[in-house]
């Protein structure tokens, strides 16, 4: 079995703590999959990379208030827009379809992410 590294802060570590030995599910159900299922060949050439991009946010260590206060770019919100809106006229291709459901997942990952930030920022003693 091959093994995996990503440097994370204290502070998000403790916030993944309660989800350690969900992790590497969590890992192939909202990353591996959909990267898997998605087909570049139908992504618009300038659309940033959505995988990424939250990523190379989470690869950067970030402390709580950067995780409350994180966006994707523009592009990346036009795109989901762009999804949202064939979704509601039932035009969306396959891949379409794929990535508007990796766009959901990594939503509701951040989500995760987002809440513990939040609980890890309102938890701790103040000065």
């Amino acid at each position: 079995m091959a093994s995996l590294t990503i440097e994370l802060s204290d502070e998000v570590m403790e916030q993944l703590a309660p989800l350690q030995a969900q992790l590497p599910e969590l890992i192939v159900r909202f990353i591996v999959n959909p990267i898997l299922k998605f087909d570049p060949a139908e992504r618009p050439a300038l659309q940033p990379d959505i995988y990424h991009e939250i990523l190379d946010f989470l690869v950067s260590s970030p402390k709580p208030e950067q995780i409350l206060n994180f966006q994707v770019s523009e592009p990346s919100q036009i795109r989901l827009q762009q999804l949202l809106e064939n979704n509601r006229n039932l035009a969306l291709s396959p891949n379409d379809r794929s990535e508007l459901d990796l766009y959901q997942q990594l939503d509701f990952l951040m989500g995760l992410l987002k809440a513990r930030a939040y609980r890890t920022i309102h938890s701790s003693p103040s000065l």
